[in-house]
């Protein structure tokens, strides 16, 4: 944050117009926040893969139950156990991914979020100071 004002005071000049210290400001604000959307959109793809990971290991569990049905009849629970295990184990396996990985995802959006109003609050007061 130090960092984004420490910007903002080196570029700004007193007596620009305020759409200048606009610009500098979202200039500076893509600039902090950045390397953290880019960590961001990381974890989105990992919590959009992951459900459909576990959902492809179901449909082929399912395809595998169906299968032995098939070949061998329906007489026996046993035949389709192993795919209906393999089906249930992956959809497990996938959650088990996304749902630690949102709210993750929740907690560092928030920070980012505070973190933009936060640099947004400061450089507008010295915006302000500025202009008088």
């Amino acid at each position: 944050m130090s960092a984004a004002v420490k910007k903002f005071l080196e570029k700004a000049e007193k007596g620009m117009e305020v759409q200048d210290y606009e610009f500098i400001l979202k200039e500076i604000t893509i600039q902090e926040t950045s390397p953290y959307e880019s960590r961001l959109n990381l974890l989105s793809s990992i919590i959009s893969i992951s459900p459909m990971l576990g959902l492809l290991g179901t449909v082929t569990g399912m395809i595998k139950a169906f299968t032995n049905i098939s070949k061998y009849g329906a007489g026996d629970a046993a035949i389709v156990a192993d795919g209906i295990a393999e089906a249930l184990l992956t959809t497990a396996a996938g959650l088990m991914i996304a749902i630690p990985v949102i709210v993750v995802y929740n907690y560092l959006n928030r920070r980012l979020e505070k973190m933009e109003n936060e640099i947004d609050d400061i450089v507008t007061n010295i915006i302000n100071i500025f202009r008088r």
